[in-house]
């Protein structure tokens, strides 16, 4: 599915941080960043639940992302801390390779 994207939009977009897509050629390159959508989240929204069914890679480009375990000994409501995203960073790698 093509999303239309500005042409500096589609610039911005580096998919070579990605390991996934850093043998793309332009071409393929391109259809990725067409079919990408831009998502806003709030402060402390959560994105996905572990458990769920993922269906999306998440590319973080500003902002605080953490990623929790569910765990009935971890530190927080949530379950345990097990990594931080800040500023920069993906996940749900699984869900393009499997969807």
């Amino acid at each position: 599915k093509r999303i239309e994207k500005s042409d500096e939009d589609l610039q911005n977009i580096d998919l070579k941080k990605i390991i996934l897509f850093q043998h793309l050629d332009t071409k393929q390159s391109l259809e990725i960043k067409e079919a990408m959508t831009k998502m806003r989240k709030d402060k402390n929204e959560i994105i996905i639940r572990e458990g769920e069914e993922g269906d999306n890679l998440y590319i973080i480009e500003s902002g605080t992302v953490e990623v929790y375990k569910v765990s009935d000994g971890g530190s927080s409501s949530f379950g345990e801390l097990v990594k931080t995203y800040d500023g920069e960073g993906y996940f749900g790698e699984l869900a393009i390779m499997y969807n």
